[in-house]
């Protein structure tokens, strides 16, 4: 990643892992394929990553914040 602050990230928090990989499924129809983030953070909760047209990372995560618990580590 050529930014200087890796952890600069855009989450959006959804409804579950069934909404994430609906999103993920819809992205990757049109040729998008998820990104490896620097911090395992988000991996191990089941969130997936893709790459925005100037390379900043958004993160799909499964659980909505301040209203589901955290995932626990996978």
């Amino acid at each position: 990643m050529s930014h200087e602050w890796p952890e600069f990230l855009l989450v959006l928090y959804l409804s579950g892992p069934d909404a994430v990989a609906g999103v993920v499924a819809r992205l990757a129809a049109h040729g998008h394929r998820p990104a490896e983030l620097d911090n395992p953070y988000w991996p191990a909760r089941g969130a997936v990553a893709f790459a925005d047209p100037d390379q900043w990372m958004v993160v799909f995560a499964p659980w909505v914040f301040g209203v589901d618990p955290v995932p626990a580590v996978s």
